[in-house]
């Protein structure tokens, strides 16, 4: 089978119909997305629907019966109907990426075959992937990861899983609490979250400072990094740094596409008109999902996205350079990157780690939960040597 996200595109039109808009074929793909990443099968359409009300997956321009009716149920009963269809062999030996994890387990094909199988970084697992790591044991599982960094939760990641494996596995528990990474003073501000979390006895102190924000672009230096919660705060000291020639650019490929196409969405003509239009888009998406169960933390993505754009249009003369200028910064760290001052935000960075790394502390534990407090943990960890708070 051939690998190709056109093929749930395609299923998507054959269960929903050629006539469906684009805006509903779009929600309708997203959900499955959810559904093969949530699911070990085909769901209900009443768990599909609490899928779709969880995501905030909603047409509302399309949700009155004049206009197809498509409601929060229909959208989940024609995502079941794709995952049904997904279970058919495609013409052109085509599958999603998707279904790379989730057909499989769907299908029972994976088969008991390894005598060892040994599950890393579990805690970002989703539940196909897990199922899926377990039916192909014949033997001993083992399970390993850090509950603390959970920090998947909006990307299919099981909650607990972690938890969830020992239980089902009946394991024993062998603790790894210890770090190699960070130094001393780093890890006592890391026990505040996490109390059995303690350094290598021989590794050195380190440095924990704080600095202004003022301060920042006279002591950052190429090589260094700069972790916030969110991606807005990132954006002045970006380009802050840029104007006085120091390179700079912001991890994250991905992000930077999702802007450019939320700025062509708004198909502004100038960059007030940019502004006013995406102020307006804020103001509509937030009463739109501010019914939702996870209304504050859509609430907060949309925010960021606002604010995020606000700061890249600051001192451009048109929409064209907004969008230039997002392709620009957003980049991805590999071998081949320009040495730079890299910005991120945590979940960018997790698995990264440098020398000095430096957090915008307004942007972290703004509500307490167990979320927030692994994402700042996860924060404070990436630091090898000196980790400093701008405050």
């Amino acid at each position: 089978m051939q690998p190709d996200d056109v093929v749930e595109y395609d299923r998507t039109v054959s269960i929903c119909g050629n006539d469906a808009p684009d805006e509903v074929l779009g929600a309708v793909q997203k959900l499955v997305g959810f559904l093969k990443n949530a699911f070990t099968d085909i769901p209900t359409v009443e768990q599909a629907a609490e899928v779709c009300d969880e995501r905030t997956i909603e047409v509302n321009g399309f949700a009155d019966a004049s206009k197809g009716g498509w409601t929060t149920e229909k959208l989940a009963f024609k995502a079941v109907g794709v995952l049904e269809l997904s279970k058919v062999k495609d013409e052109l030996n085509r599958i999603s990426f998707n279904d790379m994890v989730w057909l499989p387990v769907a299908c029972n094909m994976v088969s008991a075959q390894y005598d060892l199988v040994l599950i890393d970084e579990a805690q970002d697992m989703n539940a196909p992937q897990l199922e899926m790591a377990i039916r192909s044991s014949n033997g001993r599982v083992c399970v390993v990861g850090d509950d603390r960094q959970c920090i998947y939760g909006f990307r299919g990641a099981v909650k607990d899983g972690l938890g969830i494996m020992k239980d089902l596995l009946q394991a024993s528990e062998l603790g790894l609490t210890t770090t190699y990474r960070c130094p001393k003073s780093v890890v006592s501000i890391a026990q505040k979250y996490v109390p059995d979390y303690k350094a290598y006895e021989s590794s050195k102190e380190g440095t924990v400072d704080t600095i202004s924000d003022q301060k920042f672009s006279d002591v950052v230096k190429v090589g260094d990094a700069v972790l916030s919660r969110n991606n807005a705060q990132l954006m002045p000291l970006c380009l802050s740094l840029l104007r006085k020639n120091i390179p700079a650019r912001v991890e994250g490929r991905d992000v930077g596409r999702q802007l450019v196409n939320l700025a062509c969405k708004l198909n502004a003509k100038s960059v007030p008109n940019f502004l006013e239009k995406l102020q307006a888009w804020g103001k509509k998406q937030r009463v739109r999902v501010s019914k939702r169960k996870n209304s504050v933390t859509a609430c907060e993505q949309i925010d960021d996205q606002v604010e995020t754009l606000t700061a890249i249009a600051e001192g451009l003369a048109s929409v064209d350079e907004i969008k230039n200028r997002i392709l620009n910064l957003f980049q991805d760290s590999n071998a081949n990157s320009r040495p730079a001052v890299v910005l991120s935000t945590v979940h960018k960075a997790k698995g990264l780690e440098w020398s000095r790394v430096f957090l915008v502390k307004s942007s972290f534990l703004k509500k307490i939960n167990d979320e927030e407090e692994n994402i700042y943990y996860v924060a404070v960890t990436r630091a090898m040597d000196h980790l400093t708070f701008i405050s």
